[in-house]
């Protein structure tokens, strides 16, 4: 059984993921394809995103540092 957490979530960040989750969501449909509506759970692609290598560029690193 998965454990879930209560986090803050950036409103911006959420619409974001929600966004990359509609079109994962559509190219499955499309390489799959039919009509049938694929539904890929947002806590998914959380998990994937998360272990996905992140590149950021050295000004966005300081812009990303708490002063």
């Amino acid at each position: 059984m998965q454990k879930y957490r209560h986090v803050r979530f950036p409103e911006e960040a959420y619409n974001d993921l929600v966004e990359k989750q509609k079109k994962m969501e559509k190219m499955a449909r499309e390489i799959l394809g039919g009509n049938k509506r694929i539904r890929i759970p947002l806590t998914k692609i959380i998990s994937r995103t998360a272990k996905s290598p992140l590149f950021i560029k050295d000004n966005e690193l300081r812009e990303l540092i708490k002063k």
